[in-house]
């Protein structure tokens, strides 16, 4: 939107809100046979789109009186899609060059472990009397 919007309202509405008939997005006034939009929960992005479609009556809190709106630029989403097309042909590339490289194999001996051997090769036996001392 080119240039700032600012909202002042140097001679406001004397007609009382609460006695507005409810239209959809806030009262109409009979006196000036107007629909009059209720801001009061209206972003500036909001705002400034309802002030360009023309001459609007509106409701607004002070905090939104005599100040620039504070419009943010819509965000575009091209870059993430084409960040996301570039990744994709990079990994893509990747999986073809690591599925060409050979799997190396290596051939081993089949070993008994020392360890095992060494336990079952001793062997030894245990005399003895066992008590029981029972009920």
């Amino acid at each position: 939107m080119p240039g700032k919007i600012k909202i002042s309202i140097p001679t406001p509405c004397h007609e009382n809100w609460q006695q507005m008939a409810p239209i959809d997005r806030g009262r109409f006034c009979s006196s000036c046979q107007k629909s009059v939009i209720d801001f009061t929960n209206a972003s500036d992005r909001d705002i400034a789109a309802a002030i360009n479609t023309g001459n609007t009556c509106g409701r607004f809190r002070v905090s939104q009186l005599d100040r620039d709106l504070l419009i943010p630029q819509k965000k575009s989403h091209t870059w993430i899609a084409a960040s996301v097309a570039a990744i994709g042909i990079l990994t893509i590339g990747n999986n073809t060059l690591l599925a060409q490289t050979p799997v190396n194999t290596e051939q081993t001996e089949n070993k008994t472990d020392d360890i095992n051997s060494s336990i079952t090769e001793k062997k030894r036996t245990i005399t003895g009397t066992i008590y029981y001392e029972g009920e």
